[in-house]
């Protein structure tokens, strides 16, 4: 079965089967996948059936088989930086490869690059087996306390979202998708997080986007 020793090995080659087929799912959908579209292929697949994953608790296998996920898209993105025939769009609404010709979307990538430090912890392998149940309930508490520190409207509420996506004045649309990218890493439900949470982040970010004159 694919994927069934590879956790345990750092090696990039032990990821090739998944990276293989990572490929072969975003060059069939040339316009690009959300990751949980990706994910649920794969486990379809039977890449996330070692015990690794499946005996793991709900939240912690859910956090693995997307960091397995996120772990290969930036190696091939920066696989890619070095051939130059492909370049990579990783967002958990949208993953997608987009090939050299197409000057639009390549221009559109290169004006928002996703965060290096983001990167870095993807690429490193360890940080896999790095996060528990005990490690990512912290991450979820943390989110609440800033949370439940405000019930409001009106301009509480832009000060509440502010807080929430941890930016402060002035605002831009760069800034704030630098801001949800960062909050969606640890509380997208794909990712091992809550999903009640992800929902308040994502309006937060479209409610101070809203604010901002139209480009």
């Amino acid at each position: 079965m694919p994927g069934k020793d590879s956790h345990s090995s750092s090696e990039h080659g032990a990821w090739a089967p998944l990276a293989s087929e990572v490929e072969a799912l975003l060059l069939a959908h040339p316009a690009g996948l959300r990751e949980q579209v990706l994910l649920s292929e794969l486990r379809a697949k039977g890449y996330f059936d070692a015990p690794f994953f499946s005996e793991a608790s709900a939240q912690t296998r859910l956090f693995r088989e997307h960091f397995l996920l996120m772990h290969v898209l930036y190696t091939l993105r920066e696989n890619a930086v070095e051939d130059g025939e492909f370049q990579f769009h990783i967002d958990p609404m949208h993953i997608q490869m987009v090939h050299r010709d197409d000057a639009t979307e390549r221009k559109l990538l290169q004006a928002n690059p996703p965060p290096p430090a983001l990167a870095a912890y993807y690429l490193d392998i360890h940080n896999l087996k790095a996060e528990d149940d005990e490690s990512l309930g912290r991450m979820l508490d943390s989110f609440w306390r800033k949370f439940t520190q405000f019930q409001a409207s009106g301009q509480e509420a832009t000060e509440q979202a502010m807080m929430l996506l941890n930016v402060k004045a002035p605002l831009s649309r760069d800034r704030l998708r630098l801001a949800f990218r960062r909050s969606a890493a640890v509380l997208h439900p794909d990712r091992g997080g809550d999903a009640k949470a992800f929902i308040q982040v994502q309006e937060a970010y479209e409610l101070l986007l809203s604010q901002l004159p139209r480009q």
